[in-house]
Formats: C-alpha cells, sequence, structure tokens
C-alpha cells in the first residue's frame, strides 16, 4: 500500500542560535567574494574583510580565519610563493627580452636537486639604472629588509646619488639570506 505525502510548501522552523558565528562558511567561498578587492589592491585589511563577511554573509568570522582568507585571496590572485619561484625562469627570460641591457644572476642552493630546487638568490639591475650610474656621485648605499610571512627571506637595494641628492636604485637583489655568497 502506498501512502501519499505532501510536501509543505515553505520552511516554517525557526533557527534557534546564540551566536552568527558559522563555522561552515568555507574560507574558499570567503576568498572568492574578497577577490575583486585584491585585485584593486592587496593591501585590504583583515579587519575590512572581517565587516564586508558580516555585512554580505551576516556571520561573524575570528580574525585568524579573515587573515587566513586574505592570503588565500592573494594566492588566488597572485600566485603562491611555490609558483612564483617554479615560474622565475620564465619571468627572467621575459624581463630580459622586454628590457635589453638588463642584468639578472639568480641561482639555486647548492643543495638543490633536480627534482626539487630550493630558491638562493636573484639579482638585478636594469638597464636604465645601468646607464644612469655614470651620472651618479661615487658612493653607494646598499641596504636590506626582512620579508615578512611564510616566506623568509630578505630584499637588498644598492641605491645611488644624483646631483640634487636623489636617492636613485640601482639594483635589486632578493635573498635567503645574507651571506657572502648572495652579496
Amino acid at each position: 500500500m502506498w501512502m501519499i505525502v505532501s510536501l509543505v510548501p515553505g520552511h516554517t522552523c525557526v533557527r534557534v542560535c546564540n551566536t552568527n558565528d558559522h563555522r561552515g562558511l568555507s574560507a574558499d567561498l570567503i576568498a572568492q567574494h574578497i577577490i575583486p578587492h585584491i585585485i584593486n589592491g592587496p593591501v585590504y585589511k583583515v579587519k575590512e574583510i572581517q565587516t564586508s563577511v558580516k555585512k554580505e554573509f551576516h556571520v561573524d568570522v575570528t580574525y585568524k580565519k579573515a587573515w587566513y582568507v586574505r592570503r588565500r585571496a592573494i594566492d588566488i590572485v597572485y600566485g603562491d610563493w611555490p609558483t612564483s619561484i617554479s615560474q622565475l625562469p620564465t619571468y627572467v627570460q621575459e624581463l630580459q627580452l622586454s628590457n635589453p641591457g638588463t642584468v639578472i644572476v639568480w641561482d639555486h642552493h647548492p643543495l638543490s636537486i633536480a627534482s626539487q630546487t630550493i630558491f638562493d638568490y636573484i639579482f638585478w639591475a636594469f638597464a636604465p639604472a645601468i646607464q644612469a650610474f655614470r651620472h651618479l656621485k661615487p658612493v653607494i648605499c646598499v641596504d636590506g629588509t626582512f620579508l615578512k610571512g611564510p616566506y623568509r627571506g630578505k630584499l637588498l637595494v644598492a641605491v645611488g646619488f644624483d646631483a640634487c641628492n636623489h636617492i636613485f636604485p640601482l639594483a635589486f637583489a632578493l635573498v635567503d639570506e645574507e651571506n657572502n655568497r648572495s652579496s
């Protein structure tokens, strides 16, 4: 014997919840939501992400989750570190083709193997900077800054000074660590 069941056309249950922290709201969904902001500039603050998610989805997300979502969206738009390093040979070739006279030197760590290369350093100086060097004062300053985030390293820059004492960038280097091999 068959029984005919009629379904109620509208849902009438009321959700009772003391908080609006929805753990099921995935980081990937939020990342897709904030990608337009990241495309406009990767300086989209975590607090702004929290506010945007609250406004759009009516859900509170933790600072940690919003930070992770921001990192994920940046990786989607600009690529992550391992992908960027793997594309370095292509980028170097294109940079030299589009900027004749540009000098680029890069190397992998001596412990690298063919299947897994370990980035060591890259140095570059653009052709216009090389040509302008002869017009600068005979003083070169080198300084560096630490890269923050999960991928440690240092960005080094060599600068000169023109006749008006304006700083003129000459060369750049991205190194794993400052040592005799990378300096």
